[in-house]
């Protein structure tokens, strides 16, 4: 986990791990034909829409901060 950190984007990596207990469920369910439970259904649901919803957060806010910086205010030469 360390090392991917420091390759990728932290917020990448930590909604990758947010998947991981999905995709346990889905791959037992396409790979062992087992039957996922209506709460196991719903927790996938809403983890798939938590991490719809930080991604989508993340990338607006990335936006919002690549905005250009405001000027700097220098104060005003009175001594000329």
């Amino acid at each position: 986990m360390e090392l991917s950190v420091r390759k990728h984007d932290l917020d990448n990596v930590v909604q990758l791990t947010l998947l991981v207990p999905f995709s346990g469920v889905f791959f037992a369910w396409l790979l062992l034909r087992e039957q996922p439970s209506a709460q196991e259904m719903t927790g996938g649901i809403l983890t798939i829409l938590g991490v719809a919803i930080l991604s989508l957060t993340s990338e607006r806010l990335a936006r919002l901060l690549s905005v250009r910086p405001a000027r700097l205010l220098t104060p005003i030469d009175n001594e000329k």
